[in-house]
């Protein structure tokens, strides 16, 4: 090879993958074959404020793939008695009643996930952690496929203020209107059913998700005074289910002998904050005194919307007039900083998408001003977004200030959802612990 001309005398010399003409891709030989299993509820599917319980018994020698699972939920919009939501007079006229966006993520209240009767995944405001996950972890490719099996409509205006013109609400009135019967197919988000490991044999799956409130579910026009409700017709859990080969399957049963089985879980926790009408500014003390989240993310609704009500989306995430924002890590702090009615908010915009560290997020700024106004503090120890490798724990106290440049007009909710990475293991005894 003649001498080439390096950029630097450390510079490895490699060849491109198109001269690779004589390589051949390896053959995997660990898993043998897949299938799709189908699960129905245990438990009654009628709704209101009830829960859904989906088991799976695994006695047999397959594995579980956790990262597949997903429900088929079927369901029609009626009036409180039971009746379509249609008035014939005598020309048929539809109610004024509809999903809100991302009925999907609407459904449940918490969804939790029992391994061998051991809860490993609580979520108690399922809704909110799922709706961020569609705004702020997912391609615009996917909103418009995948999410739109789950109700999700991408419009710039949706969430505020109800507009019978909304592309969105319009859309979502065709799918539901007159009582006719539709179909929702959302995954199951929950800490452990979003990694990709499988799940050992001999292990049990319970999944337990309890209903929201139609008022969270459903949204209404001014005009429209009947009550209504969604009544479930079918709840069908569908997963994967993996046979792999003998001598992995026996290779796995030697290693058990001196380690367990390890799955690394996002571990998400809730919580909520109200701050009273009239308010210019209100601080959480003591958010986090022991281990600090590698992640934060916060919004604000107001608490009308988030205990349901049907003319306010509970989506509908307001700046409020916000003017400041400020995480204290034991004096350290991390400050954003808006002026709305000069539009001066493009900064603390750009800090959001920069501890994202996401490429493909679908958030534009006008829908941040107006919709979905979002804070996010990335607080691992090189901010980034790996997954390959752990940021060193710390544990230091956590305080939030926010100021209001005007005093709020209704009560709001704080809504503040932490990530800590969690790691699940299972031993040679099916045993299930968290560390």
């Amino acid at each position: 090879m003649s001498l080439v001309n390096v950029v630097h005398a450390q510079s490895q010399l490699v060849t491109k993958g198109e001269c690779e003409i004589f390589h051949i891709p390896p053959t995997q030989i660990s898993i043998e074959s897949c299938e799709n299993q189908v699960f129905y509820p245990t438990s009654t599917i009628t709704g209101g404020e009830s829960t859904i319980e989906w088991n799976v018994s695994n006695l047999s020698d397959l594995y579980v793939d956790l990262s597949s699972l997903w429900l088929n939920i079927r369901m029609q919009i009626l009036r409180s008695d039971g009746s379509e939501p249609t008035t014939r007079t005598p020309a048929i006229v539809e109610d004024g009643v509809f999903p809100v966006n991302n009925l999907g993520a609407a459904l449940f209240k918490y969804v939790n996930v029992y391994l061998n009767q051991r809860l490993v995944s609580s979520n108690c405001l399922n809704s909110y952690r799922c709706m961020l996950d569609t705004l702020l972890h997912t391609n615009p490719c996917v909103q418009r496929t995948v999410d739109d099996c789950a109700m999700y409509i991408h419009d710039p205006g949706e969430n505020g203020p109800l507009d019978n013109q909304s592309k969105s609400i319009r859309a979502r009135i065709n799918r539901t209107k007159g009582g006719k019967v539709f179909e929702i197919l959302v995954k199951v988000n929950t800490d452990i059913t979003n990694q990709s490991k499988l799940l050992l044999p001999g292990v049990d799956l319970r999944i337990v998700a309890q209903h929201n409130t139609d008022a969270f579910r459903l949204l209404t026009f001014d005009t429209e005074t009947r009550k209504h409700q969604i009544k479930f017709l079918n709840a069908a859990l569908t997963l994967r289910k993996v046979k792999v080969s003998h001598s992995t399957f026996l290779a796995h049963q030697k290693e058990l002998r001196s380690r367990p089985a390890c799955y690394v879980m996002r571990g998400l926790e809730s919580k909520v904050r109200s701050i009273a009408p009239g308010s210019l500014d209100t601080t959480i003390e003591n958010l986090y005194n022991d281990r600090v989240p590698d992640r934060l993310t916060v919004v604000l609704v107001s608490t009308e919307s988030f205990q349901g009500n049907l003319k306010l989306s509970p989506f509908w995430f307001e700046h409020f007039n916000i003017s400041s924002a400020s995480l204290t890590l034991d004096g350290y702090r991390k400050q954003y900083t808006y002026d709305w009615e000069n539009d001066l908010s493009r900064e603390a915009y750009f800090s959001l998408l920069s501890e994202l560290n996401e490429k493909h997020v679908e958030l534009s700024y006008h829908k941040y001003k107006h919709n979905s106004f979002i804070m996010h503090w990335n607080l691992s120890a090189d901010e980034s977004n790996a997954s390959s490798y752990f940021s060193p724990i710390m544990k230091k106290n956590v305080r939030i200030e926010l100021k209001f440049a005007k005093p709020l007009s209704k009560a709001v909710s704080v809504i503040l959802i932490s990530e800590t990475p969690r790691i699940l293991s299972v031993d040679g005894d099916l045993v299930v612990r968290i560390d």
